[in-house]
């Protein structure tokens, strides 16, 4: 009996392998839609490692699910006829969720979670439905395939050449999952995103990286470089529509960014220049700024879309519309950073001019003298007209400059960088802010006094804000919307009719107004940007903040934060959880088509 037994389970989990086999081969071939529409690789070492990453993460997948679901599966029902329906059904389900998986990421650029198929669920939207229609006519298939597979392994007789067979093929799939780990591994260390882009390509894909612990034994490791892979194909179609406006040369911009400055700083009391200033300009006081890391905001700042395409627009090369359009006019574009620019960053290439201050010193000093040089260029390259970017660190350092006054005391002086594990007390701490807030005031009074304000639009704001309230720093909201996405904006000059602007607003709006102000034809902004025109009287009714990693969607009463795995949280004004509360899915839905409007994905 007990040799029946075994005999049974024998051949049923034979069965069950070349089962497994055959589904692998069926993922593969899905595996290949996936690649097509993340953008396939051009060069020969990149398509190399993306057939071994091809090969061994489905056939891990596969037979890590036959380890998990069908191999004890065959000792608890032994008996063939059920086995072998059990199998076919764990089969179709499992390849319907790679099917619409592959469709989300097709159509969406996303992988499955819980949201989408929340938003698959209750949408109106017709993207979406059509994917729950074809979901459901690829199951039917699926089954069918499934049963004609299943019946036709089982009249296949294994033989002894079949077993060899089986065992070069599982070689063949295991070595090359270890081969595309270890090559994702070797590749993270050197930065080449050729192949570490491929990580996002298939669903529950974690590939082996080594950056993060050779940084922490102190062993440095190359940047993510999209020099050295220039030709990446990758979906990214940026501006929409190609522009023949041209700008008007006789307006210069000079937009001003003080990092980790917050909204609520911009009073009589802390930043009494930069407030006078605000009541004559466009004073938007509902603003926020589109990420929380200096460079994603810097993103949305100059190309005005998502901080989800800044990798698209890294790998792609694309530089900001706003910039290359003045650069193609004849404007003299010019950086002026105390923070280092990283180099292989898009971003900035169209700033001939770049200066950042090459001695460490004091950030407040540090930035006094990037405003010196500043205003030395400024005056000397008047024959032609100007877009100058202007970057000041003091505020994220605390710092201010020696002889300062540092008015609001008790102040902790000597505060440089901040250490999350350090103990400070709050008030001086808060105190040390204002004082350099304060200095940042002098510093855009700097700033305007230097320009004409007949002929030059100035813009004031921030990259990111800052809080110590323990509520918005504390891990319910890491990394959500908070005190620290709300920062000030001010534009000024040429053109402004003062005015209080309360609606909603972002740094996605800075690009879609200056290029609609100074262009001598009316431009779409939708075809440029996910903002709008702020002196056009338009207003959002939702924000989408933050990166595709983790992200934001803002409404006027409540904000909804989506993390990594499709979970979300919403929290009132007050940043107070709503337990509650469902979501809405117009704006999130909304949210989800922008966040891939310029990958030709979404053509709405």
């Amino acid at each position: 009996m007990q040799t029946k037994y075994r005999d049974k389970v024998s051949t049923i989990v034979g069965w069950g392998h070349w089962f497994t086999f055959a589904n692998i081969l069926i993922a593969i071939a899905v595996g290949i839609r996936y690649a097509i529409a993340g953008g396939w690789p051009t060069t020969a070492l990149d398509n190399l490692y993306l057939v071994t990453y091809l090969l061994g993460h489905f056939a891990f997948v596969f037979f890590a699910g036959f380890v998990a679901i069908l191999f004890p599966l065959a000792f608890v029902v032994p008996w063939w006829r059920v086995y072998r329906t059990l199998a076919i059904i764990v089969a179709t389900i499992a390849q319907s969720m790679l099917l619409l998986d592959c469709e989300f990421y097709s159509d969406l650029g996303i992988h499955s979670n819980p949201l989408l198929y929340e938003l698959l669920f209750n949408a109106q939207s017709d993207q979406l439905q059509m994917v729950w229609w074809k979901s459901i006519a690829v199951v039917g298939m699926l089954l069918i395939l499934q049963i004609a597979l299943a019946n036709w392994l089982s009249r296949w007789r294994e033989s002894r050449s079949r077993r060899a067979l089986g065992k070069r093929l599982t070689q063949v799939f295991f070595s090359s999952f270890f081969i595309y780990n270890f090559a994702h591994a070797a590749a993270d260390v050197v930065g080449h995103t050729g192949i570490t882009r491929q990580q996002d390509f298939f669903p529950l894909s974690f590939p082996l990286t080594a950056k993060t612990t050779l940084n922490k034994w102190g062993i440095s490791t190359a940047p993510a470089s999209a020099d050295a892979d220039a030709a990446l194909n990758v979906r990214f179609k940026y501006p929409l529509v190609k522009q023949s406006a041209t700008p008007d040369k006789a307006t210069n911009v000079v937009v001003v960014v003080i990092s980790s400055l917050q909204a609520d700083m911009l009073n009589s009391t802390n930043m009494p220049y930069t407030t006078a200033l605000a009541r004559s300009s466009l004073w938007a006081n509902n603003y926020f700024a589109t990420a929380k890391s200096h460079h994603e905001a810097m993103f949305g700042l100059l190309y005005g879309i998502p901080a989800t395409y800044s990798k698209l627009a890294g790998y792609s090369q694309s530089e900001p519309f706003m910039t290359s359009w003045l650069n193609a006019h004849d404007y003299e574009l010019g950086l002026f950073s105390t923070r280092t620019v990283p180099s292989h960053l898009p971003h900035y290439r169209d700033f001939e001019t770049q200066y950042v201050p090459t001695q460490r010193v004091n950030a407040a000093i540090a930035d006094t003298a990037t405003l010196h040089h500043w205003q030395q260029h400024y005056q000397q390259h008047t024959d032609k007209p100007s877009f100058h970017l202007i970057n000041l660190m003091g505020v994220e350092r605390f710092a201010t400059p020696p002889g300062f006054s540092n008015p609001f005391q008790p102040d902790l002086e000597g505060v440089l960088l901040l250490d999350d594990d350090a103990e400070m007390d709050e008030q001086a701490l808060t105190n040390r802010y204002k004082n350099a807030v304060l200095h940042a005031d002098q510093l855009v009074n700097y700033v305007a006094s230097n320009i004409d304000f007949s002929n030059t639009i100035l813009v004031v704001t921030s990259d990111a804000g800052w809080s110590s309230n323990p509520l918005t720093i504390g891990k319910e909201t890491a990394n959500a919307l908070d005190d620290t996405m709300h920062v000030p904006f001010i534009m000024s000059g040429a053109g402004i009719q003062p005015r209080v602007l309360s609606s909603l607003s972002s740094h996605y709006d800075i690009s879609a107004t200056l290029v609609q102000m100074l262009s001598s034809e009316s431009i779409n902004p939708k075809e440029i940007s996910s903002g709008l025109s702020m002196i056009d009287g338009q207003t959002h009714s939702w924000l989408l903040l933050g990166r595709q990693s983790s992200f934001a969607v803002v409404e006027p009463d409540r904000f909804t934060l989506v993390y990594k795995f499709g979970d979300y949280k919403i929290f009132d004004n007050t940043m107070q959880r709503r337990r509650n509360e469902l979501l809405r899915i117009a704006p999130m839905a909304n949210a989800v088509r922008e966040m891939q409007r310029f990958t030709g994905r979404d053509t709405d």
